[in-house]
């Protein structure tokens, strides 16, 4: 008896262990919600930041994506397109940042931004992260004076909650002592917002739905018009990238947000080097004041991109559509008046070939009932030349459409990671490498449909939205 005795105490202290185990466990899965929904919305960045990207619910929005219909689309070709990230942060952190992981040691909030060159990260972790600092700090891992310790290659400190950790102590710093904690774009549903200051401030925010929705605004005035645009779909076949707006100054106006864009890139410098020697070729001091006034519409197509020598060779054009059938005169003729010409003729109506720089580089200049015609070659002039088409044309409300074909982009930039390849341009990687890792990548962007932007002028704003990746829609639709 008295053994049966002693195997039913040392059974029940096991079951309470157990129970008692489960009972700690339930709690601290109860204090670690308590957390997390007590997280302020929005994240902690240096004063001024150049940008911003955030979300309410990181891991959500992760999971969200990598199971939506975009990464369904690449999975063929590219089976893990996060995988970069991932093992980035592998080797940084020792841990492989799934959504779940993510969720259980840094919680949902997350604030990315870039401050003067350094790029630093905000997030509210949960009861574990916190267990293992507050550890750590017990056997000697204490912060310095002003609150920042380190792990790794990153400087970090806790400041309302916020976990604040950046490659540089300058960025993390800067949180501490004067950091913005304001509201961002992004909202409580955990959708990411992406938001940029300067000249052209504005912001972008992902929206529920396939295709990678987005909605957004930028700071820029252009042509708030009546008539409903009429070139975005006017092209006989799907461009590569098309920007339809209400007047030319329109697509100067977006051609200065790009640049500004670009500018921040570093590979960009030598390619706007190149473009500002072509351009300074061509002197628009010789255009009259109102060259464009009879321009009821603009649209600028890249057709192509060329790599048949070393550079890739773009082709484009820009059709300017008039209220009435184009006049005798091209407007952008006086540009030509530098330069040596060759009167041509396209579909019966007269125009300019301009021998510039080989086949590929010879500007033409034409026309087809209401529309004048630009392109860097003639065969595009051939092909565009009364093949260009009413419409269908957008609502009226919109003043600028943006599209892009995946696809005919996918084809491009197939040709030019070859031409990569057979020279060797990749650091660190000699050709064959280059033919392995490139190929399969564009492969899987080309399966994402078309890009498909609309846009209206509000004031000094313009709203935009649209889908980055709609597979419903061709870039000429």
């Amino acid at each position: 008896m008295p053994n049966i005795i002693r195997r039913i105490r040392n059974g029940l202290r096991g079951w309470r262990s157990l129970l008692a185990f489960v009972v700690l466990l339930v709690i601290l899965v109860w204090l670690d919600q308590r957390t997390l929904a007590a997280a302020p919305v929005h994240g902690i960045r240096p004063q001024g930041a150049a940008w911003v990207l955030s979300t309410a619910d990181f891991p959500g929005f992760w999971r969200r994506l990598a199971q939506g219909d975009v990464f369904q689309r690449m999975r063929k070709d590219w089976p893990r397109p996060q995988g970069a990230f991932e093992l980035a942060m592998r080797l940084d952190t020792g841990v492989r940042p799934t959504p779940l992981r993510w969720r259980v040691w840094l919680g949902k909030r997350f604030t990315l931004a870039e401050s003067q060159g350094e790029v630093g990260l905000c997030v509210f972790p949960g009861i574990l992260l916190r267990t293992v600092d507050w550890s750590a700090r017990i056997i000697g891992h204490q912060p310095d004076s002003d609150g920042i310790a380190i792990y790794g290659p990153y400087h970090y400190a806790w400041r309302d909650g916020f976990l604040i950790a950046s490659r540089s102590r300058d960025y993390v710093m800067n949180c501490l002592v004067n950091g913005d904690a304001g509201p961002l774009r992004s909202g409580s549903d955990g959708e990411l917002a992406f938001q940029w200051t300067g000249d052209h401030e504005g912001y972008m925010r992902t929206l529920p739905g396939p295709g990678l929705r987005v909605e957004g605004r930028v700071h820029m005035s252009l042509t708030d018009g009546e008539g409903p645009l009429s070139l975005t779909n006017a092209w006989p076949h799907s461009p590569v990238l098309s920007i339809t707006a209400r007047a030319t100054d329109d697509l100067l106006s977006v051609a200065a947000v790009v640049q500004d864009a670009a500018d921040s890139l570093p590979a960009w410098a030598a390619q706007e080097q190149l473009l500002s020697t072509a351009l300074s070729r061509w002197d628009t001091s010789l255009l009259p004041e109102n060259w464009d006034a009879g321009v009821h519409h603009a649209a600028f197509a890249l057709l192509d991109v060329s790599v048949e020598d070393t550079l890739p060779i773009p082709d484009a054009a820009l059709v300017l559509r008039g209220g009435a059938a184009s006049g005798a005169t091209h407007p952008l003729a006086p540009l030509a008046s530098g330069h040596a010409s060759i009167p041509y003729e396209w579909e019966g109506q007269p125009g300019l070939y301009i021998p510039w720089l080989g086949e590929q580089l010879s500007p033409c200049l034409g026309r087809s009932g209401r529309d004048w015609i630009v392109t860097l070659n003639e065969p595009s002039m051939a092909a565009l030349a009364g093949s260009l088409s009413p419409g269908p044309a957008e609502t009226a409300d919109v003043d600028l459409a943006v599209r892009m074909s995946w696809e005919k982009a996918g084809k491009a930039a197939q040709g030019i990671a070859r031409s990569i390849a057979y020279n060797s341009l990749l650091p660190r990687m000699n050709a064959e490498e280059t033919r392995r890792a490139l190929p399969p990548k564009i492969d899987a962007l080309s399966r994402l449909g078309a890009l498909h932007i609309n846009a209206r002028a509000e004031g000094e704003w313009l709203s935009f939205d649209g889908n980055l990746c709609d597979p419903a829609k061709r870039a000429g639709d």
